[in-house]
């Protein structure tokens, strides 16, 4: 369970992933976490979040690899 910094953190990370990360597919799994926590829970928000972490390999940058870093690291949270 994450705390409420840790989620305000990672609400941060996935804004940030999606005004940057340019890869459509990524986009495509980050646009439907709000639909995939609805409908399946912490599970759902984490399976959709280790999707789009797949998708952004293409992304590079310091910005991309801290990202990266702070979405992997609270989906092992979730």
């Amino acid at each position: 369970m994450l705390t409420k910094l840790e989620s305000n953190e990672l609400f941060d990370a996935i804004t940030i992933a999606k005004k940057n990360c340019k890869d459509i597919y990524a986009q495509t799994y980050l646009s439907a976490l709000d639909e995939a926590s609805i409908m399946y829970g912490s599970e759902g928000l984490k399976t959709q979040i280790l999707y789009a972490l797949n998708n952004m390999s293409t992304w590079r940058g310091q910005t991309a690899r801290d990202t990266k870093k702070i979405l992997n690291r609270l989906i092992k949270k979730l």
